[in-house]
């Protein structure tokens, strides 16, 4: 006798999709200057210090550029300098 077991990825991409959401918001209330890189990769950091998931997964940046792609390229700069 076999048995299926169907494991449902739902939940972790649910985290993400929570993760860019508190990002986002987060960036949008701190005012950060979008040309000013040095600026915004420190208030990404600053926003991100409560996240719980693996920032370097992919899920998470593709749920950033969904979210707010204003801020898709500091994040891959602040991802890559971690």
């Amino acid at each position: 006798m076999f048995g299926v077991l169907l494991v449902s990825c739902s939940s972790e991409s649910e985290e993400y999709a929570i993760a860019a959401d508190q990002l986002c918001k987060c960036m949008n209330e701190s005012g950060s200057d979008l040309n000013d890189t040095s600026d915004l990769k420190m208030n990404i950091g600053v926003c991100l210090l409560d996240v719980k998931v693996d920032l370097k997964d992919p899920q998470m940046l593709t749920q950033v550029e969904k979210k707010c792609p204003e801020i898709k390229e500091g994040f891959e700069e602040f991802i890559d300098d971690m």
